[in-house]
């Protein structure tokens, strides 16, 4: 094609028809223009496409994480139900003059534990390598780029009561014996005589009360700012299903 080009130039150079060989040099370079730009056209088509394939799973791996994160609220909202009904119990049964309770109800007490909610798209997930610039819906990548701010909220009280859990712990191993208790020892692997357990002495402890207390104070708002967590989770879920929509 390129010879063939070639030798009309040439031809009309020979014919010293310098006029049309002008007209014709022009329509070669308008038909190259033309060229690059339907090539240009094509590899911008061809990016468009890339792209917004990569967007697309990009969206449908945003709906499997946040899917999780639901999954792992509902668990820890259960979590903490449970641990507020130790609490409640706890402070049925403490007090200056309390009495040793039955078994299943001290047993109860002995939960010393508090949820700690792991989710994805915050400070503590090792898994966030989502690349959230492929979003062309501004308003949804806002939505889950200030997914953290909530869960910081959330994240302040968890915290105290990771701290408070371990107080109560410390206090308990004061009053009873870990040794005579564990029940993953075989019997006689320890043959040496237990420390007596206090029990009455460990519940009618004020300190532990007090703990228990700050304890009650703290879950109730963990669980406040982890339904508001859930409920910003929900708005992003939402969001998502509906930009999905754009890619059928």
């Amino acid at each position: 094609m390129i010879k063939f080009f070639r030798r009309i130039r040439q031809k009309l150079l020979e014919e010293n028809r310098f006029s049309k060989y002008l007209l014709y040099a022009l329509g070669e370079i308008i038909l190259v223009v033309i060229g690059i730009l339907i090539a240009l056209q094509i590899n911008n088509w061809n990016e468009k496409r890339v792209r917004l394939q990569l967007e697309k799973e990009v969206v449908e791996q945003l709906i499997f994480d946040f899917t999780k994160n639901q999954e792992a609220i509902d668990y820890f909202k259960t979590q903490y139900e449970d641990s507020y009904k130790v609490i409640q119990t706890t402070l049925r049964h403490t007090g200056p003059k309390v009495e040793i309770p039955k078994a299943i109800v001290f047993d109860t007490i002995e939960q010393l534990f508090t949820p700690a909610a792991r989710l994805l798209y915050t400070s503590n997930s090792s898994e966030n390598t989502i690349n959230l610039e492929l979003l062309q819906n501004n308003s949804l990548r806002q939505n889950i780029l200030t997914y953290q701010l909530g869960f910081d909220l959330y994240e302040r009280p968890e915290k105290i009561l990771v701290d408070l859990t371990l107080r109560q712990r410390k206090i308990h191993q004061k009053f009873m014996s870990l040794i005579a208790t564990e029940q993953h020892f075989s019997p006689g692997d320890y043959p040496q005589e237990a420390f007596e357990n206090d029990s009455l002495g460990f519940l009618r402890n004020m300190e532990f009360q007090n703990i228990t207390v700050d304890k009650l104070y703290n879950t109730n708002e963990a669980i406040f700012y982890l339904k508001n967590v859930e409920k910003h989770n929900d708005s992003i879920l939402k969001s998502l299903k509906k930009e999905l929509e754009r890619f059928k």
